[in-house]
């Protein structure tokens, strides 16, 4: 019991030391008075207990992220209203940051120092908004019941043992996967990030892209799409 006390406590320390980290660069605002129901502790809690599957959480009942007896999470409506009072440029700008100084911080500990094998990937989030801003937006083949997607673009060592995130982008509809690759090496280049090999999935393969990789002097393995000339060779 001693010894669940004690896990139990460290955990709420994690909580409060990466939720306090996380919200004070994201600037948001939360509730000072005494009779507060939630804090960024709550809102980090749920985050943290919103990957994957489970979508969001409505209570400590409705995820397996959550360990029985704690505190239960907020409401998916109060975690989506502290969200969207960040501006997207800001919100985007602040991931970066962050992502540059948990890069330091690995190269301090002695990662990221020898050249690394990174992946580039797109993720496609499925957006069924009535008004949406379309800014961030963009429309893709049909999924999920919709034609329409934030996509994020992202960069990753995948070095066994030093796996990280390097850098993140939004692609908009004016990005083509050439720029968003270009801008994703040029994040590495300035995180002091040596690569190895590149790996890219089929969707990134492109004249545009192979040229970019062979100027830059980048080995990289990526599937070929089969094409009736790539069939004959």
């Amino acid at each position: 019991m001693k010894w669940q006390t004690r896990r139990d406590d460290s955990a709420e320390s994690a909580y409060k030391a990466m939720g306090s980290l996380f919200f004070s660069s994201m600037k948001i605002k939360f509730s000072g008075r005494y009779n507060a129901m939630y804090g960024q502790k709550d809102l980090f809690r749920h985050l943290v207990a919103m990957r994957g599957k489970h979508g969001y959480a409505e209570g400590a009942s409705n995820t397996e992220d959550v360990d029985r007896g704690s505190p239960p999470l907020p409401s998916g409506r109060w975690t989506l209203g502290k969200i969207r009072s960040i501006p997207e440029d800001v919100m985007l700008a602040r991931c970066n940051q962050m992502i540059v100084r948990s890069v330091k911080r690995l190269r301090r500990h002695g990662l990221l120092r020898k050249p690394v094998d990174i992946a580039i990937d797109f993720h496609d989030i499925c957006r069924y908004d009535k008004n949406p801003d379309m800014k961030y937006m963009r429309y893709s083949k049909h999924k999920n019941g919709t034609y329409l997607f934030n996509t994020l673009a992202s960069v990753h060592c995948v070095t066994e043992g030093e796996r990280a995130c390097l850098g993140v982008l939004v692609r908009t509809r004016e990005t083509f996967p050439a720029d968003a690759v270009a801008a994703l090496l040029d994040m590495c280049r300035n995180n002091g990030i040596q690569i190895r090999m590149l790996l890219l999935d089929r969707e990134f393969y492109s004249a545009g892209i192979m040229n970019l990789l062979e100027e830059r002097g980048i080995t990289w393995l990526m599937p070929a799409v089969k094409t009736d000339t790539v069939k004959r060779a």
